[in-house]
């Protein structure tokens, strides 16, 4: 992950500051991952994270966050599938 500087001091990486602030470093990444504005600069994630700055839902996203609702979708349908077996097999 690239450097960045959050109130004037610049931390090496996203997960330096996430643990430095106790936050969810996974959620942070997903942000920057899904989000265009803070794919390109970490610190809206973290201005988002922390709730300095509102998160609008029409705010534009990157591809990976519909390969990721993809995955997600497909994950899901899998679980349905076995669930569905398994009831089917008990009886």
């Amino acid at each position: 992950m690239k450097s960045f500087v959050f109130n004037g001091i610049q931390y090496r990486s996203l997960k330096e500051f996430c643990l430095m602030f106790n936050l969810s470093y996974s959620k942070a990444r997903r942000l920057c991952r899904h989000y265009i504005r803070a794919n390109k600069d970490p610190v809206v994630a973290i201005k988002w994270l922390l709730g300095i700055e509102k998160r609008s839902y029409s705010e534009p996203k990157t591809q990976m966050y519909f390969h990721d609702l993809e995955l997600s979708e497909d994950r899901q349908h899998d679980f349905i599938e076995k669930q569905r077996n398994t009831f089917l097999n008990y009886f």
